[in-house]
């Protein structure tokens, strides 16, 4: 699940504080493994799906249904499935892209600079997913092939990590603060699903991007205990592609161009605890459902996500 880490060799995190955002990650991944076991459960793994099949074929055989010529026309519908989303790939154009590199090393910020201070990106992924730091951001490849009954889950994406030292919080006359960031996300995605088939069941290719902002403290707290102070947090979830066909009928193709600028979910918080740093977290991902015959492919070329540091301003 882990990928490339970049880290701003100006602005260290403590190691502390890694340790602890690491065992709060991991008891998400495990929340998130939970959750995907379950909707496995609902959905027919490959021994029922097969089992279903065959007593399909057992009907259309008591029909007088010629299985052999059923192949035969199924075949040549999905030669036509696979020439059909050759040519969307080939159109599918993304947003034109012209970017400067980012400053991947910001210097600490003045005393009355406002802005969460950028300390460390961490990318994860699973296979066939590929995250990599350039020089212009963090780029994702990957073409995710599947032809398989039970229900299988990827995602690629990344958490970016700031610091706002106290000292640098701007006063504000309500106790309330606005913490409004955004990223840049370009590249295309492209999902498919293959065409009909009495005997192969159902077919998902799906694709959700979720967006989250945290902004949290670290505050005293027994040894053993989590000892971040959530002062905010929200997130949102955006259906990209939602291709779904039974084994009756159905196929289909979908091209999705990313936005170039995204606003993140945005924050108020009050009452943070007095003399120490405020560190934001913003989480990027691409959750991916891939059920029988389907396929969901970042095309064209690539993903890349960038990441920006943004002031904290005085809500009024």
């Amino acid at each position: 699940m882990n990928g490339a880490t970049y880290v701003n060799p100006k602005h260290s995190m403590p190691e502390e504080v890694i340790k602890e955002l690491d065992l709060a990650q991991q008891e998400e991944l495990e929340e998130m493994h939970q959750q995907r076991d379950l909707a496995k459960y609902a959905r027919p793994d490959e021994e029922a799906r097969a089992h279903i099949a065959e007593t399909r074929r057992s009907v259309a055989r008591s029909l007088g249904i010629d299985l052999d010529d059923y192949r035969a026309r199924e075949a040549e519908h999905r030669a036509r499935q696979l020439r059909k989303l050759e040519e969307v790939a080939e159109t599918h154009v993304g947003l034109d892209r012209h970017l400067s590199p980012l400053d991947l090393e910001p210097p600490a910020p003045r005393a009355a600079d406002p802005s969460f201070w950028f300390a460390r990106a961490e990318a994860s992924e699973t296979t066939p997913f590929n995250g990599k730091f350039l020089a212009d951001g963090l780029h994702f490849t990957g073409k995710a092939t599947y032809n398989s009954g039970s229900l299988s889950f990827r995602n690629f994406g990344a958490r970016f990590r700031y610091e706002l030292q106290s000292n640098r919080i701007p006063p504000t006359s309500t106790g309330r603060w606005r913490s409004d960031p955004h990223v840049e996300i370009f590249g295309g995605l492209l999902g498919s699903v293959g065409p009909p088939d009495l005997f192969s069941g159902d077919r998902w290719s799906k694709c959700w991007m979720i967006r989250r902002q945290t902004l949290f403290q670290f505050v005293f707290a027994p040894p053993g205990v989590d000892n971040r102070r959530i002062l905010g947090q929200r997130a949102d979830a955006q259906n990209l592609i939602f291709l779904e066909t039974s084994g009756l009928g159905g196929s289909g193709t979908r091209a999705v161009t990313l936005p170039g600028f995204q606003p993140m979910p945005s924050l108020v918080i009050s009452s943070p605890s007095p003399g120490i740093s405020i560190w934001a977290e913003l989480e990027v991902r691409f959750d991916i459902q891939l059920e029988g015959n389907s396929v969901l492919w970042i095309h064209p070329n690539d993903v890349l996500l960038r990441g920006f540091q943004w002031p904290l301003v005085g809500n009024a």
